[in-house]
């Protein structure tokens, strides 16, 4: 599976996800879905990446969600190294924590503007 199906995938399910949550409720709930969805999707990516630095073995598309992180310190890039090799690296830690306070960050920022659109 490559990795593009994977990001489309999660997309379209996130889309389809919180039109069946919004249908039977307000129509004005539809940022808490989208903020829970966006921050279910960033655990997603971000418990991947820790799995694969712990050596940890996952699934094929928890892999590509896993390599949106480890791509910044040249792991999973086409001319890069394997993403198999990220395990125990320091420069993989390093991007790790950084991802994770990116994403606290985004999700705040998130929080902030679609809730005032309540």
């Amino acid at each position: 599976m490559s990795d593009r199906t994977v990001y489309i995938g999660a997309l379209v399910v996130g889309f389809f996800a919180i039109m069946l949550c919004v249908m039977p409720t307000e129509v004005s709930y539809w940022p808490y879905f989208t903020l829970a969805y966006i921050a279910f999707l960033l655990y997603t990516i971000n418990l991947a990446g820790w799995r694969i630095y712990q050596a940890k073995h996952i699934a094929g598309w928890r892999q590509s969600l896993a390599k949106l992180p480890l791509i910044t310190v040249g792991y999973g890039s086409k001319s890069g190294k394997a993403v198999e090799a990220a395990h125990g690296q320091p420069a993989v830690r390093k991007a790790m924590i950084t991802s994770t306070l990116v994403s606290l960050a985004l999700l705040a920022l998130l929080a902030v503007v679609l809730l005032r659109l309540v």
